[in-house]
């Protein structure tokens, strides 16, 4: 992994630590797990249950993990490093900037396909709808985050 060879490498490869170490974890726990990345591994015989690929959807891998959750299929997050895919940080800003455009998309055509809606828990409905929604409220807080800057006046 690239981590040294941009200003914005190391916080790229520590979120990716971060994600396969211990937030898929707690995805798994709570029964709605958008499956992420590389080095995702089930039996072809789920995704013929699931009905195939959607070709159209920008982040398939959470798309899959999502509807594998639904059907309430146990996934397992084992993270070994021995084993663990070394994911490149891209090479300039504007292309890390295409690729978080791109996953954020995605997130949102999973939202969009309303896949989730299908959880028979509100919980898993609720923390659905937060994961998969982040992009929104992330550039909520992009755009609020000048305010916190501001003093108040008294």
């Amino acid at each position: 992994m690239n981590f040294s060879d941009h200003w914005f490498s190391l916080h790229n490869c520590l979120e990716y630590f971060f994600w396969f170490k211990s937030g898929l974890h707690f995805y798994s726990r709570l029964g709605m797990i958008p499956l992420g990345g590389n080095t995702v591994f089930f039996p072809p015989r789920l995704l013929a249950r699931l009905g195939g690929w959607d070709e159209h959807c920008l982040t398939e891998d959470a798309d899959i993990g999502v509807r594998l959750s639904v059907l309430g299929v146990p996934i397992r997050v084992i993270y070994d490093a021995r084993h663990s895919t070394r994911e490149e940080t891209p090479e300039s800003v504007s292309a890390f900037i295409r690729q978080r455009t791109r996953w954020h998309q995605g997130f949102l055509q999973v939202l969009r396909k309303g896949d989730w809606l299908a959880f028979p828990r509100f919980s898993q409905k609720l923390f659905a709808g937060l994961i998969l929604a982040s992009p929104v409220v992330q550039a909520l807080f992009m755009l609020l985050w000048p305010l916190t800057l501001l003093e108040p006046s008294g």
